[in-house]
């Protein structure tokens, strides 16, 4: 599908554009891994304390208990650009865990595609405690959407009508529960502060006035779709579902989901798994020492021009654009974050961010961090002959190497690519590999990556 006309902020330049969308919304949800009966609530921002997800968060897991069986679901989109914004982050996902309800929270970091997200949602909020910005909450009414907002800064320009949203005080969670379940619980209500708000929003500030501020660009920057195969072995029925979500939602453009499934997988999980669209089952193994070889089947499998893996306990959080990549770059990766679940969540260790290191030569393989990578269809076609040892130790490594040695090139990315679930049963007993060739860390990343 072509993405709907963005700018640079992933914005469409005309909100009214969003009517045009070519997807539906059930189809949308279904590529995000979000029931079609669910009420959403989508907040978009940065990931810094100010931005107040966290008193959307607090309100949101305060919704969510006093509702348990009506299926509420927060879309939050949320960049990242310091290690502030990243440690903010990480604590708001911890909240949804420690309350057992992260499955509700979809978490996003510089989703591209705002557009889709809107469409999808049935409400919006706009917690921020001193806005300077409204483009969002503009968006967001011109889309049609019932907008909440905290009564401050630009927002108080905005939304000038009691008819077009509801308004809390900044940093009031208990206010804002009570706005969330008002639009939850009453539909007229929720439809009418839909239908003014976007009245307003479009005599505001897209056909009138607002034009000059908002021009209304037929011609738009168009963010290219790559050409991706997803692959993942699936052999944990608790956690692939959560594993393969997140990655569909970090690419939603994927060509296919390649998906090798255990024997031992219960039917209802592979049933599940089945109904991701553009997603093919195969014959899986419940043993280790043959997962390698079924690894290696996936990549053989694989007809797009780019290949991300999937572990299925780890959940994708964000990739980089994989348009214009110069043609000798054969693998991506980038830092993941571990949460150690077999440690308690006041040990220091319990979230440890693993950054790896610059691969410049086959000894240095280690140096991709947990399983977020992505790997050139055409650089596993060329290194797959040779590995004739397709062992499940360090398989991944051997990958790494030999594509190294075939004169392709690695580039470590700084944002980080994704979340490592780690258990008791990540830590059998195996052999080093090659435990006499660790390189050290480096913390320059490669350059030049697009051409």
């Amino acid at each position: 599908m072509q993405s709907p006309p963005c700018a640079t902020s992933g914005m469409n330049c005309n909100p009214t554009d969003h009517e045009h969308m070519s997807c539906a919304r059930d189809d949308l949800r279904r590529r995000y891994g979000i029931p079609a009966d669910a009420f959403v609530f989508a907040s978009f921002g940065n990931s810094h304390p100010q931005t107040d997800f966290e008193t959307l968060m607090r309100a949101g897991i305060a919704l969510l208990e006093s509702f348990p069986h009506m299926p509420i679901h927060f879309l939050l989109n949320a960049s990242i650009s310091t290690p502030a914004e990243q440690r903010s982050l990480d604590i708001l996902v911890r909240m949804s865990w420690d309350r057992s309800l992260r499955s509700r929270f979809h978490v996003f970091t510089g989703h591209p595609c705002l557009p889709e997200l809107l469409a999808l949602s049935d409400a919006y909020v706009a917690a921020t405690q001193k806005p300077t910005n409204s483009t969002l909450l503009r968006a967001a009414m011109a889309r049609g959407l019932p907008v909440i907002a905290s009564a401050s800064g630009a927002h108080l320009e905005v939304i000038t009508d009691p008819r077009c949203g509801l308004l809390f005080p900044p940093l009031d969670g208990t206010a804002l529960q009570s706005s969330l379940q008002s639009l939850l619980q009453n539909p007229r209500l929720c439809s009418g502060f839909g239908t003014a708000a976007k009245e307003h929003a479009l005599a505001s500030f897209c056909i009138t006035q607002g034009s000059a501020r908002i021009p209304k660009q037929r011609e738009s920057i168009q963010i290219p779709a790559a050409d991706v195969s997803l692959i993942m072995r699936a052999s944990r029925p608790d956690t692939a579902i959560s594993a393969l979500t997140s990655a569909c939602a970090t690419f939603p453009e994927y060509r296919e989901c390649i998906i090798a499934v255990s024997p031992t997988m219960p039917e209802k999980t592979t049933d599940a798994l089945g109904r991701v669209p553009r997603t093919r089952l195969i014959g899986g193994t419940a043993r280790r020492e043959n997962a390698g070889d079924i690894h290696y089947h996936l990549l053989d499998e694989c007809r797009g021009e780019w290949i991300a893996n999937i572990d299925d306990d780890d959940l994708w959080t964000n990739a980089p654009s994989l348009c214009g990549i110069a043609k000798d770059i054969g693998l991506l990766y980038g830092p993941c974050l571990h949460i150690n679940m077999f440690r308690r969540p006041a040990d220091p260790r319990f979230i440890v961010l693993e950054r790896g290191h610059a691969i410049e030569t086959p000894a240095e393989a280690n140096g991709v961090p947990g399983s977020f990578w992505i790997m050139r269809t055409a650089a596993w076609r060329a290194i797959s002959p040779d590995l004739t040892d397709r062992s499940f130790n360090f398989s991944d490594w051997r990958m790494f190497s030999q594509l190294i040695r075939k004169g392709w090139r690695a580039v470590r990315f700084p944002q980080t690519f994704g979340v490592m679930r780690r258990f008791r049963y990540d830590f059998p007993l195996t052999e080093h590999w090659n435990s006499a060739v660790h390189a050290p860390a480096k913390d320059t990343a490669n350059t030049a990556v697009h051409s």
